[in-house]
């Protein structure tokens, strides 16, 4: 596994090894990221994720999200696996993940915490 990056929001994310140029094969059905706190320590049986995935792979390019959910939970090691059928990518192609816990509050307390970023599909 890759290590973590810190993304511009508050999560990080670890796995999935760098975006890809394309798989060429059959179609992706699935996304899976580690969510983190620091890099290395992971965001254990985190509940309630709300989250939507884009075939492209850059925000400018978004137009609508391909699959989403808002039930979502890691694992006690802080796995997030995510079913993507639908998309029209290849396994092994990036597209873009963005995941929140937030309540769609400004005053959400705790803070909300996101990812958002490229991610290479299975």
């Amino acid at each position: 596994m890759a290590s973590g990056f810190k993304s511009p929001f508050a999560f990080w994310l670890g796995g999935g090894g760098l975006p890809g140029s394309g798989g060429g094969g059959s179609l992706a059905t699935s996304v899976t990221v580690t969510l983190t706190s620091d890099g290395t320590t992971p965001r254990a049986n985190l509940s309630s994720l709300k989250w939507a995935f884009f075939d492209q792979s850059t925000p400018d390019l978004f137009t609508a999200p391909t699959a989403k959910g808002s039930i979502e939970s890691t694992d006690a090691s802080g796995v997030l696996l995510l079913n993507i059928t639908g998309t029209a990518l290849s396994a092994g192609d990036t597209g873009w993940l963005v995941v929140t816990d937030s309540d769609g509050t400004t005053t959400q307390t705790p803070a909300h915490k996101a990812f958002s970023g490229p991610v290479v599909t299975a």
